[in-house]
C-alpha cells in the first residue's frame, strides 16, 4: 500500500501503530485495529492509513496461523469496506494457489494426525486403515466401519476443533451435496459425524486412483475419451437436475474404479443452484484455473450456472485428447489470463489424430459465452453418443464471419474505426461511379433531347447533394471513431495504473513478508541457527532480490559449527565431501548403508545400501560425478553421486577392502585391502590395472601423489611403502618408510603440493610429518592424548586436520607445527575427517554415530572479529573511516590520538599524534592517500597516508572544530564548528579557499553530495542547510528537527539525504525535491552516527545515550526503500563504517572496543 500522500507526522505515527501491532499480536496479545483507531481520531479519520492498520493485522495473524477470515474484517469495518475488499483481492491473488495442490505454510492449531499410533487407530466405528489423500482443507484415510466390515473413505478436516467458518461450511455444503445425488458416477455419501471435534464423512471408496494420475501428459484414444464425458456428462446432468452445481471439476476430481468406472468426487464447491446466498463471495475465484469458466476467472459467482461444468468437462476433453488442459502458464495470473482472453488452440492441431467432429464438440464446450456452449450436459452426452454412432453431430465449427464478429466483440473501438473508414471509402468510390455515368447519360441525351438537359442536370446536382451528404456522414463517422479510439486509450491508462498499483500492493508484500522472516531469524538465529539458516534461504520469503546486508549478517552468524544426528544404526566409519562442498558422503560403518547429506542445509537427501557388510571407506570422484564405497564384502562399488544409482562393481581383492582413493586425475582409483595388497583400477571401464604387493599385512591406508604418479600404501605392518605407477610396474616399490614406533599405520596423506608426508599410527597420538625429497621427518604434530585415526589437510596446505581416539579434532599449522584448535564435540573416538575444498568446513564422524560440521573458516574470521583493537588505549573512540581502497581503518580517539589499521589483519599500522582533545571527524580522500582529521582543539589537519605523517596543519587557535569532509573530487575539503562557519579548503594549494556566511550556531556535521556541487550541513538549532556551491548560493534549510542535527549524510546514489540527531529521530529527504520521505523512530538515546551501505540498501545507525552515561546503545540496520528495521545489534554504540566492498560493518563496544560484522550475501 502506497503512503507516499500522507503527511510525515500521520505517516510516523501509522508505522509506530502498525509496528506496535504486530509487537503485541506476536507475543500472543488478544489485541484488534480497532484498540488503535478508537484511541487516535487522526488515523481513523484517514481511510489510507486506517486501511493499514487493518491489513497490517489480517497479514499478521495470517502468518502466524489463525487463518482469519476476510468476511470478519469487511464486517468488522464497514466504513472502510470497498478499500478493503480491493486489498484482500490484490492478496488473495497474489498468494492464492490451487487447494489440492498445496497445504498452509503453517497453523497455530493442531491439526488430526496423518496416522494415529496403535492404540488411535479408531475413529468412532471405523478402523483407519492408512491415508490416502490430503489437502489444503481435509484429509481422507480407507478406513473400514467395523459394524458391516465395509471398507469406506473417510473424509476430515485437517483443522479438526479449529476449523474456521468457511472451512465448516464447504465441508458442510459438500456432505449436503452428496447427499441429494444418488447416482451410478457419484460417488456416495454414508454417514456424517462428528467425534472429538473432529468433522468427518463416511464415503465411498473407490480403489483405482484418480483420473489425472492415469494422465500424467498422456493423450488418451479418442473413442475412450468421448464414452468418458459421455458417462460424466450424463452424472453432472443429473446433478444439476437436482439443483447442485460441482464448480471443480477436474481430473483430480475424478475416481476410477477397479473396472474403469468414472465417479465424480468433491462437492466442497458446490453450489445450489437456488441458493441465493452462497459460500463463495462476490469477487472470490473459486475453482481450478485450468479448468475454470472465464465467468469464474472473473470472481462473478453471481452469473454462473451449469455452463461452467459444460466449460469444466470441455476442458476434460481436452486434455483426454492431448494430453494437457486447454490453458497452462508459468503462473496463476498468467493462466487466469488467458482463460478470460485467449482461445483454446483446437485439439486436432496438437493431435492431428483426433477426428474433427470430436474436435468440434470439445470446443463448443470452451467458448467464451456460456450462451455459444451446449444448453445442458445432456446436450452434451448427446451429441457425444452421436459421434460414437457414427451419426452427424449437432455441433458445427464457428464460420469466419463469427470468428470476426467475436473478435470485433472483443475489440470493439478497433472494429469500429475499421467499419467507419471501409464504409467512407465506399461510399465515395460507388457514388463517383455512380455519379460519372450519369453525367455521361445526361451528355448523350443532351444531343437528342435538348429540352431534358436542364431536368438531367437538376438530377446529377441532387445525386452531388446526396454524395455531399454520404461524405458529412462518413466524416462524422469517423469523428466517433477517433472519439472511440481516445477513449480506448483512456481505458488502457486506466488499466496500467490499475497494474502499477497491483504491483506496487504486491511488492510492499513481498518486503513485508522479508522483514517478518527476518524478525523470526532475529528471534532464533542463536538459540537454533540451523532453523535460521533453513528460514534464511526459504526463496518465497527471502526473495534473492530483496537480500541486503543484515540478510548476509544472519546467514555468515549461521553458518557456525553444526552437530548432525547421522542416522546410521551405528557408529560412522567415513565422511567424504563432493568436490563442489555442497554434498557430504557417510558411511555408516556396521549398517552396510552410505548416505549423502546437503552440507549447507544439514538435511539428508539419499540413502544406498551399498554392501552386504561393514563399510569401510568413501570417496568421490574429482568431477563429483561418481561415489565409490568400500567395504569387507570384499566388494569395490561406483555409484552415480546425484541418483544413488550404481554403475559398477569390482572385484578382485580375497579380503575385505579397507581403503580407497581416487586418483587426482580422475582416471584411476586405488583400494587397500586385509589380503595384503594394494589394487589400482581404470575408472572407465572398471578393469584392474595393477596388483600391489609386497606388504605383510593387511594394507590400512592409502594416497595418492597431486600428479597422480605415485601411491603411498600404509599398512599394518608398520611400514609405508611407494610405488611409481607412471611406468606401470606392478611389485617394485619405490621407496619405503618402516616406521615401527608408529605402530599400523592407519592414516597417510599427501600436501596439496606433494612436497610432504603426513602418517600416523596405532601406537603413537602424534602425527609425523615427512619431507618428500628426503624422506626424513620434518615434524612431529603432538597434542592427542590416545592414537590418531585420520587426517586431512587443506586444499591451501596450510592447515592439517586428525582426528583421534581421545574423542578431539585438531587443526594444526603446518608451517609452525602449532596447534590453532582443539575441536570437542564427539563422545567417541573420531574415526574420519575431511575438508571441504573451500577450506571453509570440516567435517568429522566417528563411533558415537554424530557428524560434525566444523566451521574453521567463520572460527577463525570471528576471533579476529571480536578482537579487542582497542585494548592498548585508555580513551574512548569517537570517530571512525574507511578508506576508499579498503586497506586502512582510522579511528579518531577521546585522547587525540588517530589510529590506523589493516581491516583484514585487524593489525595497527600507525598511531598518528598531533591533536590535544577528542578527534571529532575523520575523512579520506577518493585515492586514499589523504585523511583528514579535525577535533576538539580547534585544528583540522591533513596526513599523508602512505607516509603516515602530518602534512600541514589548516586551522589554528580556532574554537572546536566538528565536522571535516572531501567533495566527490578531492579538490575541496570542507570544515564546521563552533564558530558556525563552513570553510572550504583548496587541497591542492593547503589553503582556505572561501567561507560561507556565519550561520551563528554551532555545526556538528558537513558534507558533500555526489555532484560535488551540493554542500550540506547539520547545526545545534534543529536545522539542516543545504548550498549550492557552484551557483554560490544557499539552496535550502530544512526545518525537521527539534534538536540539534549531529549527522547529515548523502546516499551513494544521491538521491536520498539522511538526518538526525538529539531529538531521536532519522529522517530521510527526497535529495531533488527535499521532500520528508520517513521518520525513523529511535528508542536508544540520541542518534550520533550514521552509513550506507554501498549499494545503498541498507542505512546503519548508531547510538545510545548521552557521553558519560554507561547506559548500552544499539545498532539499528534499515532497509531504506520501506523504511522496516531488519535487525538490531545490541550493545554497540557509535561510531559505525561499512567497508567500501560492502562485506563488513565496524561498531563499537563498550565504548573503546572495535567490532566487525560480517556479511555473506557477496
Amino acid at each position: 500500500m502506497d503512503n507516499g500522500s500522507l503527511p510525515h507526522e500521520l505517516e510516523s505515527q501509522l508505522r509506530d501503530a502498525c509496528a506496535e501491532l504486530d509487537r503485541r499480536l506476536r507475543q500472543g496479545a488478544e489485541c484488534r485495529a480497532e484498540q488503535w483507531l478508537q484511541q487516535d481520531a487522526n488515523l481513523a479519520s484517514h481511510p489510507e492509513a486506517a486501511v493499514e492498520l487493518i491489513y497490517t493485522e489480517f497479514v499478521t495473524r495470517e502468518s502466524l496461523g489463525q487463518q482469519p477470515s476476510t468476511a470478519e474484517f469487511l464486517q468488522r469495518f464497514p466504513d472502510f469496506r470497498d478499500a478493503l475488499q480491493e486489498q484482500f483481492q490484490v492478496h488473495a491473488l497474489i498468494n492464492t494457489v490451487d487447494a489440492d495442490s498445496q497445504a498452509p505454510l503453517s497453523t497455530k492449531h493442531p491439526a488430526f494426525p496423518p496416522m494415529p499410533g496403535d492404540r488411535e487407530r479408531t475413529l468412532a466405528s471405523y478402523e483407519l486403515l492408512e491415508e490416502t489423500a490430503r489437502g489444503a482443507m481435509g484429509v481422507i484415510y480407507r478406513a473400514r466401519h467395523r459394524p458391516l466390515n465395509r471398507t469406506v473413505a473417510l473424509k476430515m478436516i485437517l483443522a479438526g476443533a479449529h476449523a474456521s467458518r468457511a472451512d465448516l461450511a464447504r465441508f458442510r455444503t459438500e456432505a449436503e451435496a452428496v447427499a441429494r445425488l444418488q447416482h451410478p458416477n457419484i460417488v456416495q455419501i454414508y454417514e456424517v459425524g462428528d467425534t472429538g471435534g473432529h468433522p468427518f464423512l463416511s464415503l465411498e471408496f473407490v480403489a483405482g486412483g484418480t483420473l489425472a494420475q492415469k494422465l500424467t501428459g498422456n493423450p488418451q484414444s479418442p473413442r475412450y475419451a468421448a464414452e468418458l464425458v459421455t458417462i460424466l456428462a450424463r452424472a453432472i446432468h443429473y446433478a444439476h437436475q437436482q439443483g447442485i452445481l460441482h464448480r471443480d471439476l477436474k481430473p483430480a476430481n475424478v475416481l476410477l474404479a477397479l473396472d474403469g468406472t468414472p465417479k465424480i468426487t468433491d462437492f466442497g464447491l458446490a453450489k445450489v443452484l437456488d441458493d441465493g446466498d452462497g459460500q463463495t463471495e462476490s469477487g472470490a475465484i473459486c475453482g481450478t484455473p485450468s479448468y475454470m469458466a472465464p465467468e469464474q476467472a472473473f470472481g462473478r459467482t453471481g452469473g454462473t450456472g451449469p455452463a461452467v461444468d459444460i466449460y469444466a468437462l470441455g476442458a476434460i476433453l481436452y486434455e483426454l485428447l492431448t494430453g494437457q488442459p486447454p490453458f497452462r502458464a508459468e503462473t496463476l495470473l498468467k493462466t487466469l489470463s488467458q482463460v478470460v482472453t485467449r482461445d483454446p488452440i483446437a485439439p486436432d492441431r496438437l493431435q492431428p489424430s483426433v477426428p474433427h467432429d470430436l474436435a468440434t464438440i470439445c470446443m463448443k464446450c470452451l467458448q467464451k459465452d456460456p450462451r455459444w456452449r451446449y444448453r445442458t450436459a445432456a446436450s452434451l452426452a448427446a451429441d457425444l453418443e452421436r459421434y460414437l454412432a457414427g451419426e452427424p453431430i449437432q455441433a458445427r465449427r464457428i464460420s469466419s464471419s463469427e470468428r470476426v464478429w467475436k473478435w470485433a466483440k472483443r475489440r470493439p473501438a478497433v472494429a469500429a474505426l475499421l467499419i467507419v473508414m471501409g464504409l467512407a471509402t465506399c461510399a465515395l468510390f460507388f457514388g463517383n461511379l455512380w455519379y460519372t455515368a450519369r453525367l455521361r447519360a445526361a451528355a448523350a441525351e443532351a444531343q437528342y433531347e435538348r429540352n431534358q438537359a436542364r431536368a438531367a442536370a437538376g438530377d446529377a446536382e441532387h445525386q452531388r447533394n446526396q454524395a455531399q451528404a454520404a461524405a458529412d456522414e462518413a466524416r462524422r463517422q469517423r469523428a466517433d471513431a477517433q472519439a472511440a479510439a481516445i477513449e480506448a486509450q483512456r481505458q488502457k491508462a486506466q488499466a496500467n495504473r490499475q497494474t502499477e498499483l497491483v504491483k506496487k500492493q504486491y511488492g510492499f508484500t513481498r518486503r513485508l513478508l522479508f522483514t517478518i522472516q527476518l524478525a523470526q531469524v532475529e528471534e532464533t538465529w542463536k538459540s537454533d541457527p540451523a532453523r535460521a539458516l533453513r528460514l534464511l534461504l526459504d526463496e518465497e520469503r527471502c526473495p534473492r532480490d530483496l537480500r541486503d546486508f543484515a540478510w548476509g549478517m544472519y546467514h555468515h552468524l549461521c553458518r557456525q559449527d553444526r552437530m548432525l544426528s547421522s542416522g546410521h544404526a551405528r557408529g560412522v566409519a567415513a565422511v567424504a565431501f563432493a568436490p563442489d562442498g555442497k554434498t557430504l558422503a557417510t558411511a555408516g560403518g556396521d549398517d552396510a548403508t552410505v548416505k549423502l547429506w546437503d552440507a549447507a542445509l544439514g538435511s539428508l537427501r539419499l540413502t544406498i545400501a551399498a554392501h552386504a557388510g561393514r563399510v569401510t571407506a568413501v570417496a568421490f570422484s574429482p568431477d563429483g560425478r561418481t561415489l565409490a564405497t568400500a567395504g569387507e564384502d570384499r566388494a569395490v562399488r561406483l555409484w552415480h553421486s546425484g541418483t544413488g544409482k550404481k554403475q559398477k562393481t569390482l572385484r578382485g581383492h580375497d579380503g575385505g577392502v579397507l581403503c580407497l582413493a581416487f586418483a587426482p586425475n580422475g582416471k584411476s582409483l586405488a583400494t587397500g585391502s586385509r589380503d595384503r595388497t594394494a589394487r589400482q583400477w581404470d575408472v572407465a571401464s572398471g578393469k584392474q590395472l595393477l596388483t600391489l604387493t609386497g606388504h605383510t599385512a593387511p594394507v590400512l591406508s592409502l594416497a595418492f601423489t597431486p600428479d597422480s604418479e605415485m601411491l603411498a600404501t600404509g599398512s599394518e605392518d608398520t611400514s609405508v611403502r611407494f610405488w611409481d605407477l607412471a611406468t606401470l610396474a606392478s611389485d617394485k616399490e619405490r621407496n619405503t618408510l618402516k616406521l615401527d614406533e608408529q605402530g599400523p599405520i592407519t592414516c597417510v596423506a599427501f600436501s596439496p603440493d606433494g612436497k610432504k608426508l603426513a602418517v600416523a599410527g596405532a601406537r603413537r597420538a602424534a602425527v609425523d610429518l615427512f619431507d618428500m625429497e628426503t624422506l626424513s621427518l620434518q615434524a612431529s604434530f603432538r597434542g592427542h592424548v590416545d592414537r590418531v585415526h585420520a587426517i586431512s589437510f587443506s586444499r591451501d596446505g596450510k592447515l592439517l586436520a586428525s582426528g583421534s581416539a581421545d574423542h578431539t579434532v585438531r587443526l594444526w599449522e603446518v608451517d609452525s607445527g602449532a596447534q590453532r584448535y582443539a575441536l570437542q564435540g564427539h563422545a567417541g573416538p573420531v574415526q574420519s575427517v575431511a575438508f571441504a575444498r573451500s577450506s571453509q568446513t570440516l567435517a568429522s564422524a566417528g563411533d558415537d554415530g554424530s557428524i560434525w560440521l566444523w566451521a574453521v573458516g567463520i572460527r577463525a574470521e570471528t576471533q579476529r572479529n571480536n578482537q579487542d583493537l582497542s585494548r592498548s588505549w585508555s580513551g574512548r573512540i569517537v570517530a571512525m573511516a574507511y578508506a576508499r581502497d579498503g586497506k586502512t581503518l582510522a579511528t579518531g580517539d577521546h585522547d587525540g590520538t588517530v589510529k590506523l589499521w589493516d581491516p583484514v589483519t585487524r593489525k595497527e599500522l600507525a598511531s598518528l599524534r598531533g591533536h590535544a582533545g577528542p578527534v571529532w571527524s575523520l575523512a579520506f580522500s577518493k585515492d586514499s592517500k589523504l585523511l583528514a582529521t579535525c577535533g576538539e582543539d580547534g585544528k583540522a589537519k591533513l596526513w599523508d597516508v602512505p607516509g603516515r605523517k602530518k602534512i600541514i596543519t589548516l586551522l589554528a587557535n580556532h574554537r572546536r572544530v566538528r565536522a571535516v569532509a572531501f567533495s566527490s573530487d578531492d579538490k575541496t575539503l570542507a570544515t564546521g564548528g563552533e564558530d558556525g562557519i563552513v570553510r572550504l579548503w583548496d587541497v591542492a594549494q593547503r589553503r582556505e579557499r572561501r567561507a560561507l556566511p556565519s550561520l551563528g550556531k554551532q555545526i556538528f556535521s558537513v558534507g558533500f553530495g555526489p555532484d560535488g556541487n551540493t554542500l550540506v550541513a547539520g547545526t545545534e538549532d534543529g536545522r539542516v542547510r543545504l548550498w549550492d556551491l557552484a551557483a554560490h548560493r544557499e539552496r535550502a534549510t530544512l526545518a525537521g528537527h527539534q534538536k540539534a542535527v549531529l549527522f547529515a549524510l548523502f546516499s551513494p546514489d544521491g538521491k536520498t539525504l539522511v538526518t538526525g540527531g538529539l531529538d531521536n529521530t532519522v529522517q530521510l529527504w527526497d535529495s531533488d525535491s527535499l521532500s520528508l520521505r520517513a521518520t525513523l523512530l529511535w528508542n536508544a538515546g540520541y542518534v550520533f552516527s550514521v552509513a550506507f551501505t554501498p549499494d545503498g540498501k541498507t542505512l546503519a545507525t548508531g547510538g545510545g545515550s548521552r557521553s558519560g552515561s554507561h547506559l548500552p546503545g544499539e545498532v539499528k540496520l534499515w532497509d531504506v526503500t520501506t523504511g522496516h528495521c531488519h535487525a538490531l545489534l545490541p550493545g554497540q554504540t557509535g561510531p559505525i563504517a561499512f567497508s567500501p566492498d560492502g562485506r563488513n560493518l565496524a561498531t563499537v563496544s563498550n565504548l573503546t572496543n572495535l567490532r566487525f560484522w560480517n556479511s555473506a550475501l557477496q
